[in-house]
């Protein structure tokens, strides 16, 4: 039943293109009809070559006992009484015919179901993207980069070739078994019920080895998942292998991983591979037992030279199409290993969703509140314990503590990627779960120490997807960044390309383009997550004076590292453990916050001049 679901599914996709499907299959079914036109034209061929020709036989053929097939069959006992040598002339032509239209509607079925094939492929990979960017930030965090994209690369591709497999096979070759099954009734019904006598242990077989392919399939597709996971690791941190010198450490576990990938692709291919060998035995013995027993009856006059050699060349036009659907069937297994992880995928539901009848976010002013907020990523655990923070529009909010503090967190509840396990957090009186995400996103900056640029001109990465920013609206975002300076001295200036994930500029300029962009945003919150933290000091003190600029009269809040890049802050929140240890200004933070004063010090080595410690 689970099998039915999947291929129903897919076949819900070729739904806006019915009538190419009805003409895909109207298609293989001239074409069966013509391949069986051409093993029925070999039985008068024969007939008139061994002079065994007899109209009568003919009579108990279908449509001949009508009177348009009366008329015909007398038209061809004139000419076969007239003159045989012209007769197997026209036989042989009607034979070329066939076979040309044959190959006329081979070639529509082809393109046809290739094009459906492909378009299927497009349309799943279409929502296949558009479920997985819609995802929560969780799905990423589970699911893994490098398998997602292999569902992609693998899973979505092995729909397809199923899907061309079923036109080009599965449709078409049980249509050309029938044709020939349906002759050989036809010609000598006891006989082809004895030759096809091995078809249910064909498909037994097929069934059981069917099974072994799509396990092994599945199990090997999540091989290639972990080899893509793997390759993108040791690719993204190859500074680090080489420093640590681990470039033979990361073959071993790169090998370990294709060794497992062979293991499991090999069971697969010997379940397949045997369908093929199996068929031809078992059709093998059929052909044999009609040579057998059919030979038997020419011997003793109870069959003809035509008949014999009519029933061979359908049993041996069976066999080919059989092998190759018992080998479809095979690779119809495998495709659906990879629908069934594409599928997993896009069933999986987002964490974080609007909720029903959710209204656009109002245009923000900035009071934002955290109200006894707690957050588990796991649902157990909490990494947030009881936040209460109030920020009024326009404050410059600085957020410190050490690693695992809950910095990061709390900003990416603010921007809604999880939600709150416990708490409130609202915007201009707002609970942001009742506003729809795109709404209160579009309204929040974020710029963060990880630079996201894309293999595009400058200009395209400033504006991001959007067509409705003129070139002037761009080039005073980047003035603003403090970057039209450098950006006019590349080769191209805005229009110049700057590589896979910007790699043609350095640190500062990255960053200082992800500024600009998020400038062109003009959003009513900034958020600077350690945008500075790994910067060169000319560079850091650009961007510093950029920044110091946009957030003038916005809610900004910043998380840093660095604390001589917020002591100007009109508060700083102390995080430590998830919980808020202390709110307050520099100066007073030093001396009430244990937690702030040692980060304070673990960075200048002194206390604040403006601070007087005890005994001094």
């Amino acid at each position: 039943m689970q099998e039915l679901k999947k291929y129903f599914r897919i076949l819900f996709y070729l739904k806006p293109y019915k009538w190419l499907v009805v003409l895909t299959l109207a298609s293989s079914i001239l074409v069966a009809s013509s391949f069986a036109g051409v093993i029925g034209g070999v039985k008068p061929a024969a007939d008139l070559f061994f002079g065994d020709f007899d109209l009568s036989t003919y009579q108990k053929l279908p449509f001949v006992n009508t009177k348009l097939g009366t008329e015909l069959l007398t038209a061809v006992e004139a000419l076969v009484k007239r003159d045989r040598g012209r007769a197997l002339v026209l036989v042989a032509m009607g034979i070329v015919v066939l076979a040309c239209v044959r190959a006329v509607f081979k070639f529509i079925q082809g393109y046809t179901g290739s094009y459906l094939a492909n378009r299927l492929r497009m349309d799943v990979s279409l929502q296949l993207h558009d479920r997985v960017i819609n995802q929560s930030l969780s799905f990423f965090s589970k699911e893994g980069v490098g398998n997602t994209i292999s569902v992609f690369s693998y899973d979505v591709n092995l729909i397809h070739s199923g899907a061309k497999i079923i036109f080009d096979k599965i449709v078409l070759e049980p249509l050309n078994v029938a044709a020939g099954l349906i002759i050989a009734f036809l010609m000598n019904p006891k006989l082809a019920a004895i030759a096809a006598v091995g078809f249910p242990i064909i498909g037994y077989a097929v069934g059981r080895f069917g099974r072994q392919i799509k396990k092994n399939t599945r199990k090997s597709l999540k091989n290639r998942a972990s080899i893509l996971s793997l390759l993108q690791e040791s690719l993204f941190g190859i500074k680090i292998i080489k420093s640590f010198v681990m470039e033979n450490y990361e073959r071993d576990r790169f090998e370990v991983e294709n060794k497992r990938l062979l293991r499991n692709v090999m069971k697969a291919v010997r379940a397949h591979e045997l369908m093929a060998p199996l068929t031809d035995v078992i059709a093998a013995l059929g052909v044999g037992l009609f040579i057998l027993l059919g030979g038997r009856d020419v011997l003793q006059g109870e069959m003809s030279t035509g008949d014999f050699v009519t029933f061979y060349v359908a049993l041996g036009c069976i066999l080919g199409p059989l092998r190759a659907l018992s080998k479809a069937m095979g690779d119809v297994q495998t495709s659906l290993a990879g629908a069934a992880r594409t599928f997993e995928f896009m069933d999986k539901l987002p964490e974080v969703k609007d909720a029903p009848g959710a209204t656009a976010m109002p245009p923000i002013r900035g009071h934002v509140v955290f109200d006894n907020v707690s957050f588990a990523y796991d649902g157990m655990k909490n990494v947030i314990h009881n936040v209460s923070l109030e920020v009024n529009p326009g404050e410059v909010v600085a957020l410190v503590g050490f690693s695992g503090a809950g910095k990061t967190t709390l900003i990416n509840l603010l921007l809604r990627f999880y939600d709150v396990s416990e708490g409130d957090i609202c915007i201009d009186g707002i609970d942001i779960r009742e506003v729809a995400q795109a709404s209160l996103r579009s309204q929040v900056g974020l710029v963060t120490q990880e630079i996201i640029l894309f293999n595009d001109t400058v200009a395209n990465n400033i504006s991001f997807g959007r067509k409705d920013y003129s070139r002037e609206q761009i080039i005073s975002a980047a003035k603003a960044a403090n970057a039209h300076e450098f950006i006019e001295d590349l080769p191209q200036g805005y229009d110049t390309v700057i590589g896979e994930r910007g790699m043609l500029l350095s640190g500062g300029q990255r960053q200082r383009l992800a500024i600009a962009r998020t400038v062109l945003k003009s959003p009513a919150i900034f958020v600077l997550d350690e945008a500075t933290s790994s910067l060169d000091s000319k560079s850091e003190s650009l961007i510093q004076e950029a920044l110091t600029r946009l957030i003038k009269g916005r809610t900004t809040f910043i998380i840093a590292h660095r604390l001589s890049t917020i002591q100007n802050a009109d508060k700083i929140v102390v995080l430590d453990d998830g919980c808020v240890e202390a709110i307050g200004p520099h100066e007073a933070l030093y001396t009430s916050s244990p937690v702030y004063r040692s980060l304070y010090e673990r960075q200048f080595l002194a206390p604040p001049e403006s601070v007087v410690t005890p005994g001094t």
